[in-house]
């Protein structure tokens, strides 16, 4: 999580989506930043409106700042999590991440394994994008959602807040490669994420979501 009192705006980092890049760009014009750990880094929209925001305002009460999120596909992001745990340093059972190793199973199993949402291994824990940015009560936590395929808006956005030009540059990109899901667990996946494809549907419109548009 990124966030600057100065020029307006907070970044919510969902993992998978581009947060790396986001990231790099802000760091110089953020005065808040949570990186590393996870659970810090990707904290969810009511942690930071609940917490960070509403301490934030309290101290300052006539701070304004906008926050902002990526989304991309719900297939796509369940697949780039398959796709990271197969990297080959996971192969190593000394490594503190080898139990999440997925280099000897097939995107089936994988997402099959995911949808066991009351036993899943630790492998397939991914919980999913719209627990990120959806309040308790599943309104919109953030103002802007972005579409992870229209980054050119990110761009114009992180622009106009800052008062300069900034491009995204291309970090932590795995090796493109194509997957397949068996059509019952196509089928399945699409029911258990219906909600996510809802909102990213929506996002997919314009390119991002704005607060007030949410359905």
């Amino acid at each position: 999580m990124h966030l600057s009192i100065k020029y307006g705006f907070a970044f919510l980092c969902v993992p998978k989506c581009a947060s790396s890049s986001i990231e790099s760009v802000l760091d110089p014009f953020s005065e808040v930043r949570f990186g590393g750990n996870p659970h810090l880094k990707h904290m969810n929209a009511k942690e930071l409106n609940t917490v960070i925001l509403s301490h934030i305002q309290s101290k300052i009460p006539d701070t304004k700042v906008e926050i902002f999120c990526v989304m991309r596909n719900p297939t796509d992001w369940v697949f780039s999590w398959y796709r990271f745990r197969k990297r080959d340093v996971l192969k190593n059972p000394n490594h503190p991440g080898a139990a999440n190793y997925t280099g000897n199973i097939t995107f089936n199993e994988f997402v099959s394994a995911y949808l066991n949402k009351d036993n899943r291994p630790s492998f397939a824990d991914i919980t999913t994008q719209r627990n990120f940015f959806l309040m308790p009560d599943t309104s919109l936590g953030v103002d802007y959602v972005f579409s992870m395929d229209r980054l050119d808006m990110v761009e114009e956005f992180i622009s106009k807040k800052i008062g300069r030009e900034i491009k995204l540059p291309v970090r932590n990109v795995s090796a493109e490669s194509s997957y397949t899901l068996d059509k019952n667990l196509e089928e399945r996946l699409y029911d258990f994420l219906r909600l996510d494809y809802d909102i990213f549907k929506q996002v997919s419109i314009s390119g991002v979501l704005r607060k007030d548009e949410r359905n």
